[in-house]
């Protein structure tokens, strides 16, 4: 789960650089059938991004 969402951060992070109509953030956020949908913090973003 960790590889999967670092390589979504690495993604859309990626993609704003590319796009200047992107915006100055993103919203990352892990589905599971056991949790649901839980969103990821700009401190868990900045993390998997380092």
């Amino acid at each position: 789960e960790t590889e999967a969402l670092k390589l979504a951060a690495r993604a859309l992070h990626a993609s704003g650089q590319r796009d200047a109509a992107s915006g100055n953030g993103m919203d990352l956020a892990v589905i599971t059938k056991k949790d649901g949908f839980v969103l990821q913090t700009e401190d868990q973003v900045s993390k998997l991004l380092s």
